[in-house]
């Protein structure tokens, strides 16, 4: 068995918790009438990329309890619905959160049950336990969620048009090897990548959004600037896809469709994307995909800019404590988060899963046709790759939507990369402040 031990950073979260005080996960709720529970669950995956396999499984262990499964889309307007539903007193036990930005505004509005001593006592989650060590993310001492996911990200290539393009990636590819490629690469209806890769999150790693301390913002940071630069030449050279069709497609979140239609030669993604990949019934297509770690920025410290995330958390409203509790526990060991590898999340606890177990579900049956298999296996399961946790969450929902917001304007030409920079930090640090 391959040895997974993707280092990261973690600290504690402070500032954020202090209305979440009264919502200590502990006694048993009532049962509902004929001596069954039924549980309400909410998340971002469809049910049958997974959830609906780990449910199944999880009934026939535990024959009392049902699980009624939910979908909201993982978007704005989504996760809205699902604040709204947690606000309003809907029977919700269970839900997902997706990025820090909504679990630590859920924190805080007192949405998410305080799990700690469960964590402790539990021996599966040493890992998560302390908050001096944990890749999970605490709040004022206090952990809210529990995480399911390895998420690093990854460039998918177009095989045919990387070879049509005659590029040779060396084994360590740069920055400028990753621009000189997808410029090779663009032409007539086709880009050579669809975001530029996210060069604050690599150089700076844990909370790049943040200074020191955390309560100012790190947007004066030249790698900003750069990193704006450098995006909007590849618009304005038409080597990236045209963010006016981005924000038309909406494809902030979800991004899959260009790359798959032929028309993006390297695509930077989660690894939940596979699921699209794999599916050529509803994307058909001739080429293969293969895969490229994050290229490097030179003289830079080098982290992957994805995430260690997917958080389950609890409603502390809900009314059966118990069994809310034993569903997101078996959604972390290997019979619950196995099934949900072929919906491309990497178990966050690795043990006992083997490689071949993560290839096979995450690439599916067809794999050989669809995948460079190998290039996969050496990006995704490299043991040296180095997540960054973040440790800093101040004001992070409004720091967070400073950032997108005012990054849309710049790369649809409405803002020059300095004022951008200038507009963002002003953002930013009122957020922090509003929040300290």
């Amino acid at each position: 068995m391959h040895s997974h031990t993707w280092p990261s950073r973690r600290g504690v979260l402070t500032g954020l918790a202090a209305t979440a005080a009264g919502t200590a996960l502990s006694a048993c709720g009532p049962k509902t009438p004929g001596g069954g529970t039924t549980l309400n669950m909410w998340g971002g995956v469809p049910p049958e990329n997974g959830p609906n396999d780990v449910i199944a499984a999880f009934e026939k262990k535990h024959p009392k309890l049902k699980v009624k499964y939910h979908r909201y889309v993982n978007d704005p307007q989504g996760n809205v619905k699902l604040d709204t539903a947690l606000q309003g007193g809907a029977p919700i036990d269970v839900y997902f959160s997706y990025g820090l930005q909504y679990l630590a505004q859920r924190v805080k509005s007192g949405l998410a049950a305080d799990l700690t001593d469960r964590v402790q006592k539990d021996q599966a989650f040493t890992s998560l336990a302390d908050p001096e060590r944990s890749e999970a993310v605490w709040f004022d001492g206090k952990l809210h969620s529990l995480v399911c996911a390895r998420d690093p990200h990854l460039v998918f290539v177009n095989q045919d048009l990387l070879a049509e393009a005659g590029v040779t990636i060396p084994e360590k590819w740069t920055i400028d090897d990753f621009t000189k490629a997808a410029e090779a690469i663009a032409g007539k209806n086709r880009y050579g990548m669809l975001f530029y890769p996210d060069t604050p999150r690599i150089t700076l790693g844990a909370d790049n959004y943040y200074a020191r301390g955390g309560r100012k913002s790190r947007f004066a940071d030249p790698a900003y600037r750069e990193y704006g630069r450098a995006w909007r030449d590849a618009l304005d050279k038409k080597i990236a896809f045209p963010y006016e069709e981005v924000v038309a497609q909406k494809l902030d979140v979800y991004q899959h469709t260009p790359f798959l239609q032929g028309k993006v030669g390297l695509w930077i993604a989660s690894t939940f994307n596979t699921r699209y990949i794999s599916d050529t019934k509803e994307f058909p297509r001739d080429f293969k995909v293969s895969a490229l770690p994050m290229p490097r920025v030179p003289g830079e410290k080098y982290w992957n800019p994805g995430f260690i995330g997917n958080d389950i958390c609890i409603n502390p409203k809900t009314r059966h404590k118990e069994a809310a509790w034993d569903l997101a526990r078996f959604w972390m060991i290997p019979d619950g988060s196995v099934p949900m590898i072929k919906g491309g999340r990497v178990p966050y606890l690795l043990d006992g899963i083997d490689d071949e177990t993560i290839m096979k579900e995450l690439l599916g049956k067809d794999r050989e046709k669809v995948y460079d298999v190998e290039s996969v296996r050496r990006v995704l399961l490299d043991k040296d790759t180095r997540i960054p946790v973040d440790t800093v969450a101040t004001g992070y929902a409004g720091v967070y939507k400073a950032f997108m917001e005012s990054r849309a304007k710049m790369l649809l030409g409405e803002t020059s990369v300095d004022d951008w920079v200038t507009t963002l930090k002003k953002r930013a640090d009122q957020a922090i402040a509003k929040d300290s």
